[in-house]
């Protein structure tokens, strides 16, 4: 069994009386993109800056590369950090950005040019090695960022959202540009965002955080597909939230009181009737029909709004208790609003969850 390269034992962190991280414990594979996903003030920056040793745990402990870390300094580390406003200096070139550590280690000079320059070619920027960093596009600048912090070849590299300044479609480009590179390396990162596509897209696994704690560890389709909690399936991606009350439970099946109606789901819970339930549905498992048919789950809806955004249609439909339905479809022709329709989806689509919904739900 492969030793991680990071541990994480037990780790809290307190500021007086806030509580921003929650006794977490979590291994890092050598080699891998494990990404930390939450939405703001749920603790994963905090993580991150512990395992740098920017702060210190409140109590637990930190591993390295199978040695204690909680006493050594940040520079002492064998990681390296890049922030979201990169912290170039702008009165140096690209290329003493990027061989400031090696010479504040007193490397030789012929050893930081060749390694700067292997660097350079790395990141595609051997042309703009004489620029300043305001010469440079943000992805340019972002580039630099990470070549100044893989230059010193640490066992780790932490990043906490380097992606956040720049606009949507450079971000989309320098996912992918990050990705290959990270493979190219075999550097292990660790990723801070709170874009659940940019973790879907980068990651190898992701830890989802919520409140200092950890709501679920998977690889992106895990996550995705197979959310354990509701606050986890509600934060990545979009999903349909459904109050019910559990009506029936067979060996099989579990039958929900939805408002007026009814329908089934597997039946992987103990639960008894009477309880009640939160029915977890991703918008693209759900499917029209035109009439009232034997299938699992159908329920009548009546049609409020048409969404058309290019490769696929957003629907939004209203059950009879008032409760809202947002289904994605491929294009085709246009249903008219306040139309009744049925929709459907297999029972082995639909999760089923009993928390407090206002915990859940991320404004």
């Amino acid at each position: 069994m492969v030793e991680p390269i990071v541990r994480l034992e037990n780790i809290t962190k307190k500021y007086g009386d806030l509580q921003a991280v929650d006794n977490i414990s979590l291994e890092v594979k050598p080699g891998e993109f494990l990404t930390l996903l939450g939405p703001s003030g749920c603790g994963k920056t905090t993580t991150l800056r512990v395992i740098a040793g920017f702060e210190q745990p409140t109590t637990g402990d930190v591993w390295i590369n199978n040695s204690k870390v909680n006493d050594v300094a940040p520079y002492n580390r064998e990681v390296n950090t890049v922030f979201q406003n990169y912290s170039l200096f702008p009165h140096m070139n690209v290329f003493d950005n990027i061989a400031f550590g090696l010479k504040m280690k007193k490397f030789k000079s012929q050893e930081i040019k060749e390694r700067v320059t292997n660097i350079l070619k790395l990141v595609q920027l051997e042309d703009y090695y004489n620029r300043k960093p305001t010469q440079l596009s943000g992805g340019q600048q972002q580039r630099v960022a990470i070549a100044r912090a893989i230059v010193n070849n640490p066992k780790v590299l932490l990043l906490d959202e380097p992606l956040g300044a720049l606009d949507l479609k450079l971000r989309k480009h320098m996912q992918l540009e990050l990705k290959h590179l990270q493979q190219s390396l075999g550097i292990t990162f660790i990723y801070v965002t709170h874009d659940q596509e940019e973790a879907l897209t980068m990651s190898d696994r992701i830890v989802v955080m919520n409140n200092g704690k950890i709501e679920q560890v998977g690889v992106p389709h895990e996550i995705y597909e197979f959310p354990k909690t509701l606050f986890v399936a509600n934060f990545i991606g979009d999903t349909n939230i459904l109050n019910g009350v559990i009506a029936k439970v067979e060996k099989d099946n579990l039958k929900i009181e939805v408002g007026k109606e009814s329908l089934l789901t597997k039946n992987d819970e103990q639960l008894s009737v009477g309880q009640e339930v939160q029915v977890s549905i991703r918008p693209e498992n759900i499917s029209f029909c035109q009439k009232k048919t034997s299938e699992d789950s159908q329920l009548e809806v009546t049609i409020k709004d048409y969404i058309y955004i290019g490769s696929i249609t957003k629907v939004v439909a209203e059950l009879a208790d008032g409760q809202k339905l947002l289904i994605k479809t491929a294009n085709g022709t246009k249903i008219e609003e306040n139309t009744k329709r049925y929709v459907t989806w297999n029972k082995a689509d639909c999760f089923i969850y009993q928390e407090d919904i206002d915990q859940a739900v991320v404004q």
